[in-house]
Protein backbone atom coordinates (compact mmCIF):
# COMPACT_ATOMS: atom_id res chain seq x y z
CA UNK A 1 0.00 0.00 0.00
CA UNK A 2 1.37 3.27 -1.24
CA UNK A 3 1.65 6.60 0.70
CA UNK A 4 0.59 10.32 -0.15
CA UNK A 5 3.30 12.40 -1.90
CA UNK A 6 5.55 14.99 -0.32
CA UNK A 7 2.76 17.62 -0.60
CA UNK A 8 5.92 20.70 -2.18
CA UNK A 9 7.10 17.97 -4.91
CA UNK A 10 5.20 14.68 -4.62
CA UNK A 11 8.70 13.12 -4.60
CA UNK A 12 10.52 11.12 -2.58
CA UNK A 13 7.32 8.55 -1.28
CA UNK A 14 5.69 6.30 -3.10
CA UNK A 15 2.05 7.43 -4.08
CA UNK A 16 -1.13 5.40 -4.36
CA UNK A 17 -2.65 3.62 -7.07
CA UNK A 18 -5.45 6.53 -7.84
CA UNK A 19 -3.10 9.78 -7.32
CA UNK A 20 -0.28 8.25 -9.57
CA UNK A 21 -2.91 7.48 -12.32
CA UNK A 22 -4.00 11.27 -11.42
CA UNK A 23 -0.45 12.57 -12.06
CA UNK A 24 -0.46 10.67 -15.01
CA UNK A 25 -3.41 11.94 -16.19
CA UNK A 26 -2.63 15.55 -15.48
CA UNK A 27 0.63 15.13 -17.46
CA UNK A 28 -0.95 13.92 -20.72
CA UNK A 29 -4.03 17.05 -20.34
CA UNK A 30 -1.63 19.57 -20.07
CA UNK A 31 -0.32 18.34 -23.91
CA UNK A 32 -3.88 18.60 -24.96
CA UNK A 33 -4.52 14.95 -25.33
CA UNK A 34 -8.52 14.18 -24.73
CA UNK A 35 -8.33 10.49 -22.86
CA UNK A 36 -10.53 8.01 -20.99
CA UNK A 37 -9.13 6.14 -17.23
CA UNK A 38 -10.02 2.88 -16.50
CA UNK A 39 -11.25 2.56 -20.61
CA UNK A 40 -12.76 -0.99 -20.90
CA UNK A 41 -11.53 -1.67 -24.93
CA UNK A 42 -12.80 -5.52 -26.87
CA UNK A 43 -9.88 -6.36 -28.59
CA UNK A 44 -9.96 -8.17 -32.04
CA UNK A 45 -9.14 -11.58 -30.04
CA UNK A 46 -12.63 -11.38 -27.97
CA UNK A 47 -10.59 -10.05 -24.62
CA UNK A 48 -11.75 -7.54 -22.67
CA UNK A 49 -8.99 -4.72 -21.83
CA UNK A 50 -9.29 -2.80 -19.14
CA UNK A 51 -6.56 0.23 -19.86
CA UNK A 52 -5.40 2.51 -17.07
CA UNK A 53 -5.12 5.47 -19.63
CA UNK A 54 -6.35 5.69 -23.18
CA UNK A 55 -5.11 8.53 -25.43
CA UNK A 56 -7.12 9.89 -28.26
CA UNK A 57 -4.70 11.10 -30.65
CA UNK A 58 -4.99 12.90 -34.10
CA UNK A 59 -2.98 9.49 -35.21
CA UNK A 60 -5.27 6.95 -33.64
CA UNK A 61 -5.93 5.72 -29.60
CA UNK A 62 -2.78 5.09 -27.31
CA UNK A 63 -2.57 3.08 -24.39
CA UNK A 64 -1.22 4.04 -20.95
CA UNK A 65 -0.25 1.66 -18.61
CA UNK A 66 0.96 3.06 -14.74
CA UNK A 67 2.45 0.72 -12.84
CA UNK A 68 3.29 1.88 -9.19
CA UNK A 69 5.52 -0.71 -7.86
CA UNK A 70 8.30 -0.35 -5.71
CA UNK A 71 10.60 -2.51 -7.94
CA UNK A 72 11.33 -1.47 -11.31
CA UNK A 73 9.15 -2.60 -14.19
CA UNK A 74 10.02 -5.88 -15.55
CA UNK A 75 10.12 -6.76 -19.55
CA UNK A 76 6.73 -8.57 -19.69
CA UNK A 77 4.89 -5.33 -18.44
CA UNK A 78 6.49 -3.76 -21.50
CA UNK A 79 4.85 -6.77 -23.41
CA UNK A 80 1.59 -6.89 -22.38
CA UNK A 81 1.25 -3.48 -22.66
CA UNK A 82 2.40 -3.73 -26.02
CA UNK A 83 0.19 -6.68 -27.08
CA UNK A 84 -3.07 -5.14 -25.62
CA UNK A 85 -2.20 -2.07 -27.68
CA UNK A 86 -1.85 -4.60 -30.83
CA UNK A 87 -5.22 -6.20 -29.90
CA UNK A 88 -7.51 -3.32 -29.62
CA UNK A 89 -5.85 -1.66 -32.75
CA UNK A 90 -4.38 1.20 -31.01
CA UNK A 91 -1.47 3.49 -32.44
CA UNK A 92 0.85 2.42 -29.62
CA UNK A 93 1.72 2.48 -26.02
CA UNK A 94 3.67 4.09 -23.09
CA UNK A 95 3.92 2.39 -19.71
CA UNK A 96 4.54 4.61 -16.80
CA UNK A 97 6.79 3.12 -13.74
CA UNK A 98 6.73 4.76 -10.58
CA UNK A 99 10.26 2.95 -9.84
CA UNK A 100 11.96 2.68 -13.39
CA UNK A 101 12.50 0.16 -15.71
CA UNK A 102 14.87 -2.81 -15.82
CA UNK A 103 17.78 -3.09 -18.40
CA UNK A 104 15.58 -6.05 -19.88
CA UNK A 105 11.95 -4.20 -20.19
CA UNK A 106 14.49 -0.90 -22.17
CA UNK A 107 15.68 -3.69 -24.38
CA UNK A 108 12.03 -4.33 -25.37
CA UNK A 109 10.52 -1.33 -25.53
CA UNK A 110 13.01 -0.17 -28.14
CA UNK A 111 12.32 -2.65 -29.85
CA UNK A 112 8.45 -2.76 -29.79
CA UNK A 113 8.46 0.75 -29.83
CA UNK A 114 6.44 0.96 -26.50
CA UNK A 115 7.39 4.68 -24.77
CA UNK A 116 8.68 4.54 -21.04
CA UNK A 117 8.30 6.89 -18.61
CA UNK A 118 9.11 7.07 -15.31
CA UNK A 119 7.53 9.45 -12.23
CA UNK A 120 9.99 11.84 -12.31
CA UNK A 121 9.44 12.67 -15.72
CA UNK A 122 6.01 13.00 -14.94
CA UNK A 123 6.84 15.28 -12.32
CA UNK A 124 9.25 17.18 -13.64
CA UNK A 125 6.60 18.37 -16.60
CA UNK A 126 4.02 19.02 -14.48
CA UNK A 127 5.86 21.34 -12.32
CA UNK A 128 7.10 23.00 -14.83
CA UNK A 129 4.11 23.31 -16.93
CA UNK A 130 2.39 24.92 -13.57
CA UNK A 131 5.38 27.12 -12.72
CA UNK A 132 3.60 30.50 -13.30
CA UNK A 133 5.76 32.77 -11.31
CA UNK A 134 8.67 30.66 -11.17
CA UNK A 135 9.05 31.60 -15.03
CA UNK A 136 12.36 32.55 -15.80
CA UNK A 137 13.23 36.11 -16.73
CA UNK A 138 16.37 36.39 -18.59
CA UNK A 139 18.70 39.20 -17.97
CA UNK A 140 19.37 42.19 -20.58
CA UNK A 141 23.00 41.65 -21.38
CA UNK A 142 22.95 45.06 -24.00
CA UNK A 143 22.46 48.54 -23.56
CA UNK A 144 19.99 50.99 -24.84
CA UNK A 145 23.17 52.65 -26.48
CA UNK A 146 24.53 49.54 -28.38
CA UNK A 147 20.84 48.60 -29.61
CA UNK A 148 20.38 52.07 -30.98
CA UNK A 149 23.46 51.83 -32.58
CA UNK A 150 22.30 48.40 -34.14
CA UNK A 151 19.14 49.68 -35.35
CA UNK A 152 20.62 52.82 -37.34
CA UNK A 153 23.02 49.86 -38.12
CA UNK A 154 19.87 48.06 -39.96
CA UNK A 155 18.29 50.86 -41.83
CA UNK A 156 17.70 50.29 -45.22
CA UNK A 157 19.72 52.88 -47.62
CA UNK A 158 20.21 53.70 -51.08
CA UNK A 159 23.63 53.03 -52.54
CA UNK A 160 24.75 52.17 -49.01
CA UNK A 161 25.14 55.60 -47.96
CA UNK A 162 21.74 57.80 -48.23
CA UNK A 163 19.48 56.13 -45.07
CA UNK A 164 15.94 56.00 -46.12
CA UNK A 165 14.45 55.18 -42.58
CA UNK A 166 15.09 56.27 -39.21
CA UNK A 167 14.97 53.88 -35.81
CA UNK A 168 12.34 55.19 -33.57
CA UNK A 169 13.05 53.38 -30.06
CA UNK A 170 9.64 51.98 -28.47
CA UNK A 171 11.10 50.25 -25.56
CA UNK A 172 11.21 46.82 -24.35
CA UNK A 173 9.04 43.99 -23.95
CA UNK A 174 9.46 40.13 -22.97
CA UNK A 175 9.05 37.61 -25.31
CA UNK A 176 7.51 34.49 -23.32
CA UNK A 177 9.05 30.85 -24.89
CA UNK A 178 8.43 27.91 -23.80
CA UNK A 179 11.66 25.93 -23.30
CA UNK A 180 11.27 21.84 -24.05
CA UNK A 181 13.43 19.28 -23.43
CA UNK A 182 12.76 15.79 -24.99
CA UNK A 183 13.79 13.33 -27.82
CA UNK A 184 13.06 12.86 -31.38
CA UNK A 185 12.69 9.23 -32.88
CA UNK A 186 15.12 8.68 -35.59
CA UNK A 187 14.74 5.28 -36.75
CA UNK A 188 14.17 2.28 -35.10
CA UNK A 189 15.77 2.19 -31.89
CA UNK A 190 17.37 5.28 -32.24
CA UNK A 191 16.37 8.23 -30.62
CA UNK A 192 17.65 11.99 -30.59
CA UNK A 193 17.88 14.19 -27.29
CA UNK A 194 16.48 17.80 -28.79
CA UNK A 195 16.04 20.88 -26.79
CA UNK A 196 13.57 23.38 -28.30
CA UNK A 197 11.99 27.02 -27.87
CA UNK A 198 8.55 27.79 -28.92
CA UNK A 199 6.99 30.70 -28.58
CA UNK A 200 3.69 31.18 -26.33
CA UNK A 201 2.36 34.22 -28.46
CA UNK A 202 2.25 32.32 -31.42
CA UNK A 203 2.61 28.63 -30.83
CA UNK A 204 5.19 28.27 -33.87
CA UNK A 205 8.82 26.97 -32.91
CA UNK A 206 11.95 29.42 -33.09
CA UNK A 207 14.23 29.10 -35.55
CA UNK A 208 17.94 30.43 -35.66
CA UNK A 209 19.64 31.54 -38.77
CA UNK A 210 22.39 34.11 -40.18
CA UNK A 211 22.04 36.13 -37.28
CA UNK A 212 18.03 36.02 -36.80
CA UNK A 213 15.82 34.43 -34.45
CA UNK A 214 12.48 34.05 -36.34
CA UNK A 215 9.14 32.65 -35.22
CA UNK A 216 7.96 29.69 -37.96
CA UNK A 217 10.44 29.79 -40.59
CA UNK A 218 12.92 32.50 -42.65
CA UNK A 219 10.89 32.78 -45.67
CA UNK A 220 7.47 32.60 -44.20
CA UNK A 221 8.54 35.01 -41.22
CA UNK A 222 8.46 37.47 -44.38
CA UNK A 223 4.99 36.92 -45.15
CA UNK A 224 3.00 40.25 -44.53
CA UNK A 225 1.08 39.87 -40.87
CA UNK A 226 -2.82 39.56 -43.03
CA UNK A 227 -1.31 36.64 -45.18
CA UNK A 228 0.65 35.18 -42.32
CA UNK A 229 -2.01 33.31 -40.66
CA UNK A 230 -3.46 32.19 -43.94
CA UNK A 231 -0.17 30.44 -44.57
CA UNK A 232 0.01 28.91 -40.84
CA UNK A 233 -3.18 27.19 -41.93
CA UNK A 234 -2.53 25.75 -45.37
CA UNK A 235 1.51 25.16 -45.27
CA UNK A 236 1.85 21.63 -46.23
CA UNK A 237 -1.33 21.24 -48.07
CA UNK A 238 -2.16 21.09 -51.75
CA UNK A 239 -4.62 23.48 -52.57
CA UNK A 240 -7.17 23.35 -55.36
CA UNK A 241 -7.41 27.59 -57.10
CA UNK A 242 -11.20 26.88 -57.82
CA UNK A 243 -12.23 25.60 -54.48
CA UNK A 244 -10.08 28.53 -53.08
CA UNK A 245 -11.52 31.53 -55.48
CA UNK A 246 -15.21 29.93 -54.34
CA UNK A 247 -14.24 30.40 -50.88
CA UNK A 248 -11.85 33.33 -50.78
CA UNK A 249 -12.63 35.29 -54.14
CA UNK A 250 -9.97 35.68 -56.82
CA UNK A 251 -8.04 38.79 -55.38
CA UNK A 252 -7.56 36.63 -52.29
CA UNK A 253 -6.39 33.78 -54.42
CA UNK A 254 -4.11 35.80 -56.67
CA UNK A 255 -2.28 38.14 -53.60
CA UNK A 256 -1.86 34.98 -51.89
CA UNK A 257 -0.02 32.93 -54.50
CA UNK A 258 1.56 35.98 -55.46
CA UNK A 259 3.28 36.26 -51.97
CA UNK A 260 4.41 32.33 -51.92
CA UNK A 261 5.55 32.39 -54.94
CA UNK A 262 7.85 35.59 -54.16
CA UNK A 263 8.89 33.64 -51.23
CA UNK A 264 9.58 30.37 -53.10
CA UNK A 265 7.00 29.02 -50.86
CA UNK A 266 4.16 27.12 -53.90
CA UNK A 267 4.83 25.07 -56.14
CA UNK A 268 2.34 23.94 -59.11
CA UNK A 269 1.64 20.38 -58.90
CA UNK A 270 -1.16 20.09 -61.04
CA UNK A 271 -1.79 22.72 -64.67
CA UNK A 272 -5.63 22.30 -65.22
CA UNK A 273 -7.79 22.12 -63.01
CA UNK A 274 -4.80 24.44 -60.80
CA UNK A 275 -3.67 22.70 -57.86
CA UNK A 276 -0.87 24.25 -55.39
CA UNK A 277 1.30 22.87 -53.02
CA UNK A 278 2.11 25.59 -50.25
CA UNK A 279 5.55 24.75 -49.05
CA UNK A 280 5.77 23.57 -45.08
CA UNK A 281 8.77 25.98 -44.37
CA UNK A 282 9.52 25.13 -40.63
CA UNK A 283 12.68 25.02 -39.52
CA UNK A 284 15.23 21.52 -39.68
CA UNK A 285 16.10 20.21 -36.04
CA UNK A 286 19.51 21.97 -36.20
CA UNK A 287 17.77 25.45 -36.26
CA UNK A 288 15.68 24.33 -33.32
CA UNK A 289 19.01 23.45 -31.52
CA UNK A 290 20.54 26.60 -31.98
CA UNK A 291 17.79 29.02 -31.35
CA UNK A 292 17.00 26.83 -27.78
CA UNK A 293 21.11 27.29 -27.02
CA UNK A 294 20.94 31.03 -26.95
CA UNK A 295 18.51 31.35 -24.28
CA UNK A 296 21.31 29.75 -22.10
CA UNK A 297 21.98 33.16 -20.30
CA UNK A 298 22.19 35.39 -17.45
CA UNK A 299 18.85 34.51 -15.73
CA UNK A 300 17.30 37.78 -13.06
CA UNK A 301 15.17 36.58 -10.16
CA UNK A 302 12.05 38.23 -11.74
CA UNK A 303 10.94 40.84 -13.69
CA UNK A 304 12.81 43.97 -14.82
CA UNK A 305 11.63 47.04 -16.22
CA UNK A 306 10.28 45.91 -19.73
CA UNK A 307 6.64 45.58 -20.69
CA UNK A 308 5.40 42.05 -20.63
CA UNK A 309 3.97 39.85 -23.93
CA UNK A 310 1.25 37.86 -22.52
CA UNK A 311 0.98 34.24 -23.70
CA UNK A 312 -1.61 32.83 -25.89
CA UNK A 313 -1.13 28.98 -25.91
CA UNK A 314 -0.17 27.05 -22.99
CA UNK A 315 2.70 24.78 -22.38
CA UNK A 316 0.51 21.81 -23.36
CA UNK A 317 -0.69 23.08 -26.00
CA UNK A 318 2.75 23.93 -27.63
CA UNK A 319 3.97 20.50 -26.33
CA UNK A 320 1.39 19.15 -28.05
CA UNK A 321 2.30 21.19 -31.77
CA UNK A 322 5.96 19.62 -31.53
CA UNK A 323 5.12 16.22 -31.52
CA UNK A 324 2.64 16.62 -34.52
CA UNK A 325 5.47 19.01 -36.38
CA UNK A 326 8.38 17.14 -35.36
CA UNK A 327 7.38 14.15 -33.36
CA UNK A 328 9.42 15.63 -30.49
CA UNK A 329 7.77 14.40 -27.17
CA UNK A 330 8.86 17.08 -24.63
CA UNK A 331 9.37 15.46 -20.93
CA UNK A 332 9.96 19.08 -19.64
CA UNK A 333 8.24 22.56 -20.63
CA UNK A 334 10.36 25.84 -18.74
CA UNK A 335 8.78 29.13 -19.35
CA UNK A 336 11.11 31.41 -20.09
CA UNK A 337 10.96 35.68 -20.42
CA UNK A 338 13.68 37.34 -23.36
CA UNK A 339 13.61 40.79 -23.37
CA UNK A 340 13.56 42.43 -27.11
CA UNK A 341 13.82 46.59 -27.98
CA UNK A 342 11.02 47.06 -30.25
CA UNK A 343 12.00 50.08 -33.10
CA UNK A 344 9.74 52.34 -35.41
CA UNK A 345 11.87 52.21 -38.89
CA UNK A 346 9.93 55.54 -39.86
CA UNK A 347 10.51 55.70 -44.35
CA UNK A 348 10.42 59.22 -45.53
CA UNK A 349 6.80 58.93 -46.61
CA UNK A 350 5.61 58.22 -43.29
CA UNK A 351 5.02 54.06 -43.28
CA UNK A 352 7.29 52.20 -40.79
CA UNK A 353 8.20 48.70 -40.99
CA UNK A 354 9.14 47.30 -37.21
CA UNK A 355 12.59 45.79 -36.26
CA UNK A 356 13.11 43.92 -32.66
CA UNK A 357 16.68 42.89 -31.39
CA UNK A 358 17.40 40.38 -28.68
CA UNK A 359 18.55 42.40 -25.50
CA UNK A 360 19.78 38.97 -23.78
CA UNK A 361 22.45 37.93 -26.46
CA UNK A 362 25.74 38.57 -26.08
CA UNK A 363 25.14 40.79 -29.26
CA UNK A 364 22.17 42.11 -30.95
CA UNK A 365 20.54 39.76 -33.19
CA UNK A 366 17.16 40.22 -35.42
CA UNK A 367 13.75 38.97 -33.50
CA UNK A 368 11.31 38.63 -36.13
CA UNK A 369 8.10 37.32 -34.94
CA UNK A 370 5.31 35.84 -36.87
CA UNK A 371 2.66 38.57 -35.92
CA UNK A 372 5.12 41.71 -35.02
CA UNK A 373 2.04 43.77 -33.65
CA UNK A 374 1.24 41.53 -31.09
CA UNK A 375 4.66 42.48 -29.29
CA UNK A 376 3.85 45.72 -29.79
CA UNK A 377 0.51 45.87 -27.87
CA UNK A 378 2.08 45.68 -23.99
CA UNK A 379 4.19 48.84 -25.46
CA UNK A 380 1.38 51.08 -26.57
CA UNK A 381 -0.67 49.94 -22.78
Amino acid sequence: MGVDPDPATGRGRRLKGEAMEGLVERYFTLQGYPLRRNARVRGASGALHEVDILLETREGPVVVEVKNHSRPAPKEVVMKAYEVAQDIGARGAVVVSASGFTEGARRVAASLRVELLTLDDILSYIEAAGAGGRAVFLQARLGRGRLDSEASRRARRRLLLLRLERPEPLGCVYAPIYYLEGRVRLGEGRYRDVDAAFSAVTGLPLGASGGVVYEGAPKSSLLPPELAGEYRRLAGRRVARAEYVAEHGEAAWRRLERALRRLGLAATVQARPKVVEVIDDRPGLGELEEAASLLVAPKAGGPGRCALAEPRYSPGGVASLAERLYGLRARAARSIYAPVAAYRMRARDGTYRLLYLTAWTPRPLEFRPADPEAYLEPLAG
